[in-house]
């Protein structure tokens, strides 16, 4: 998505966001009813940007980067740290 953009800072900035969340990735979505969302919020993305529609994209961006955020605070605020890479999914899934 950035890339469409044109925008080498948001490039820049979101390839170093990926790497750090990368990571996380088996801490970060565990659950189907964790995960179901911010694939539902992914194709609903991929939707607006399909039918030209920037102020739809723009507010599904919005709202799942909030909630990736509060995701993010729940962990840290459960314990969870920040600077230890997730172990690696067991094969067949999570």
């Amino acid at each position: 998505m950035q890339r469409y953009a044109g925008n080498p800072w948001l490039i820049r900035v979101t390839h170093d966001l990926h790497r750090i969340l990368k990571m996380h990735r088996g801490r970060q979505l565990p659950t189907p009813e964790r995960m179901a969302p911010s694939m539902a919020g992914h194709r609903e993305l991929m939707a607006c940007v399909r039918r030209g529609d920037a102020e739809g994209a723009e507010r599904t961006m919005h709202t799942h980067l909030l909630s990736q955020g509060q995701a993010l605070a729940a962990y840290v605020a459960a314990g969870g740290m920040l600077n230890v890479p997730a172990p690696l999914p067991r094969a067949g899934g999570v």
